[in-house]
């Protein structure tokens, strides 16, 4: 997903030039943080977006007179624009609007096509993509408004500021919103139990590492292209309202408006992994025109940092603490099966470098062992999955010297690609699906072909289940194989408007007399590779545990298929009380790539009564095109020292020179209160820069690569 995308320009043009022209950072505007670190920034940063904040009124039905703080006597107009009374439902037309009308919705962008303006408010039909609503990225109940009924659904009369915060308040698919998110603590998911269009996820984190205060718990995933928009938003609002917050809550995430450390440490990853986009600096300063306040993290990435992690033993915001050189810098990386092999610029300290917990992973992997040699690290991974991109945030490690390293986010692929749950765009396709959302019941022979509209039409055609004795299938009888209606069930359905209901049917498999039951999936592979399969199941407390799945190309000479994800493997959470999303990781088996038929088999086994089940819904094979191929380079990040800047400081007129092999693709310029005042494409490798037009003073430039990797350096124009 390109975030940088045309589709993403805002659609009103007066409200585009009204932006421009009063959005415009005051100079000056961080002069208070200037010079300060740690605690002292963050509080220096909490007084800059607080002075002058102008709430808006919340949701569709605002009221149109002003309002005024009984407190402090001060008199609120809020303005969308001109003359124009503003509530946030105005508001988000302004801030998330496409150019189709369509919202900008972070929990299903770009699969759904939600009208802005039509289709706010509740949702009725229980489908993606129908309708969106307010979600505050920081939770209502979490900073429990102090008015009826304790929501912000009650406080449209007049302002109550975090409600109608707009930087932490997005247009999202209300279903979703609802069903997904609800309160659920933010988390990394290892055992999915929902995805949306989009690959957003809720389900448990991996138990053998997360945190005791979410073990157990369902946790909620924005989608990586997203995880950095959330993480801005959220540490926004423990700057903001610091000092305001003493009636938020304590929970598993958060302790009133500051993060528990294992979520801010998530936080500051995400930060990380996913930078700042062109679309969040557009918000940021139409958010700044209505509210009169800016997200500093938007600005200056850089602060996160400065307040939280390592930079801030050297850094002061604004001043380097020029030893840069002398910090340990990760070199190089190569994973070789489940070694993680890391080699640093300088000698480290061993006890740092041995520290596991300084080494965090995303997608429930962790390191189980660290041994350090001089300048080189071995970490043993534990839980890695084939074909997946797994990013490493490394800090807190020191060099012999004393030196602490420099923060940073690293990605590597396991495999040769790597295939993310996005159901509308590739390289991961459907192929077919078997949803069974028809009043239907089994034909004579007990085979079903697939009945979705979704996945590939000369693959669909080619597709059955067989229950009848075929291919090696069990022969069942109608006590063993039927068609179950379920209130409700829409896991690991691909599709936006899944069935609910009565017409919500899923497949039972009973044990009755037989130890096991095998049912068997005919498809076509035709044109596609890296094929994977994915299914829906809950099961009674005495129905099967084990399941085994084989592959064939003639449907008779099966070889078992090795299952990381099987039925009753999710150690203390307990899978027969949960539907869940199994996955069927066939990617590494070459030979069933490309063919005009293959044969799945699922084999259920190790019930302990004759009326044991298991309910099986959402059969759905994948593919990639046989064309699609990958970057594999093992380590895409940029060192530092990738480039330099010289005169510096300077007139206003400089060189950039990249290092070779840097790649960079793109350079901006941000003045010392985060206004962007020059950006070009790079396309050489040594270039001038001339912004003699702007006043002496502290400057940032920043280096970006075309996977999203970026690096911040200061320039001085001093005359």
């Amino acid at each position: 997903m390109n975030k940088f995308s045309a589709r993403l320009a805002l659609f009103n043009i007066f409200f585009l030039i009204f932006a421009g022209v009063y959005a415009q950072i005051p100079e000056n505007y961080y002069d208070e943080a200037y010079g300060k670190k740690g605690v002292e920034l963050q509080k220096a940063l909490a007084g800059i977006i607080t002075n002058g904040y102008r709430p808006t009124y919340y949701g569709k039905n605002g009221a149109t007179e002003p309002y005024t703080d009984p407190n402090s006597g001060t008199t609120y107009i809020p303005n969308c624009s001109d003359g124009d009374t503003c509530n946030t439902y105005k508001a988000v037309q302004f801030l998330d609007k496409l150019m189709n009308d369509s919202t900008y919705d972070i929990y299903s962008y770009p699969c759904c096509d939600i009208d802005i303006v039509n289709s706010y408010g509740t949702i009725t039909n229980g489908q993606q993509c129908t309708s969106y609503s307010f979600e505050h990225a920081f939770c209502q109940s979490w900073f429990s408004p102090n008015q009826a009924n304790g929501t912000c659904e009650h406080n449209y009369n007049y302002p109550f500021p975090t409600c109608s915060d707009l930087h932490h308040l997005f247009p999202t698919d209300h279903y979703i919103n609802s069903t997904y998110h609800n309160n659920y603590p933010y988390g990394e998911v290892w055992a999915a139990m929902r995805i949306s269009q989009n690959g957003t996820k809720m389900g448990y984190p991996n138990i053998e590492c997360c945190d005791d205060a979410i073990k157990n718990s369902i946790v909620f995933e924005p989608a990586k292209e997203f995880k950095g928009d959330m993480a801005r938003a959220l540490l926004y609002i423990s700057i903001r309202y610091m000092n305001e917050d003493d009636n938020f809550a304590t929970n598993a995430i958060i302790n009133k408006s500051q993060f528990k450390p294992w979520a801010l440490e998530m936080l500051k990853r995400w930060h990380q992994i996913d930078p700042v986009s062109q679309k969040e600096i557009d918000r940021n300063n139409t958010i700044f025109a209505i509210q009169h306040n800016r997200n500093p993290f938007i600005d200056h990435p850089e602060l996160v940092e400065m307040i939280w992690g390592n930079d801030s033993l050297y850094d002061r915001f604004g001043q380097s603490g020029g030893v840069d050189a002398l910090r340990p810098v990760l070199k190089h990386l190569n994973l070789n099966a489940n070694s993680l092999e890391l080699e640093f610029s300088e000698n480290l300290e061993k006890a740092s470098a041995e520290n596991t917990k300084n080494y965090q992973f995303t997608q429930g992997i962790y390191a189980e062992t660290a041994v350090c040699n001089e300048n080189k690290v071995s970490l043993t991974l534990k839980g890695l999955k084939y074909n997946t991109r797994y990013y490493l945030y490394i800090q807190n490690i020191k060099s012999e010297n004393g030196y602490v390293i420099k923060a940073r986010s690293h990605h590597f692929l396991n495999g040769d690609h790597n295939s993310g749950y996005n159901f509308c765009q590739g390289p991961r396709e459907v192929l077919t699906a078997w949803t069974f959302d028809m009043p239907s019941v089994l034909d004579d022979s007990l085979n079903l072909a697939p009945n979705t509209d979704v996945g590939v039409q000369s693959i669909f055609e080619k597709s059955m289940i067989y229950a009848d004795g075929s291919y090696g299938s069990t022969d069942m009888t109608s006590s063993q194989i039927s068609l179950v209606t379920t209130s409700s069930n829409n896991i690991g359905d691909p599709r936006k408007d899944h069935k609910k209901g009565s017409d919500s049917y899923v497949l039972q498999l009973t044990k009755r007399s037989s130890p096991e039951l095998s049912i068997v999936f005919k498809t076509s592979t035709k044109n596609r590779k890296e094929i994977m399969l994915t299914f829906a199941n809950i099961h009674t407390s005495s129905g099967f545990t084990t399941n085994t799945w084989a592959w064939s190309l003639d449907g008779s000479d099966y070889t078992t298929i090795d299952m990381e994800n099987t039925i009753d493997n999710y150690g203390e959470i307990s899978s027969n009380t949960n539907w869940w999303i199994r996955e069927v990781d066939c990617r590494q088996i070459d030979e069933i790539e490309n063919r005009d038929s293959v044969f799945f088999r699922l084999t259920l086994s190790d019930a302990t009564s004759a009326s044991g089940n298991n309910k099986l819904d959402n059969f759905v094979i994948y593919g990639e095109p046989l064309d699609y191929e990958e970057n594999t380079t093992k380590i895409e990040t940029i060192p530092t020292d990738n480039f330099t800047v010289y005169p510096n400081p300077n007139s206003g007129e400089f060189v950039i020179s990249c290092s070779s092999g840097a790649q960079f693709s793109q350079m901006a310029i941000y003045d010392l209160a985060g206004k962007m005042i020059r950006k070009m494409n790079v396309t050489a490798e040594r270039f001038s820069v001339d912004i003699k037009d702007y006043p002496s003073g502290v400057y940032f430039i920043r280096m970006s690569s075309h996977n999203g990797e970026s690096v911040v350096k200061k320039t001085v124009i001093a005359r």
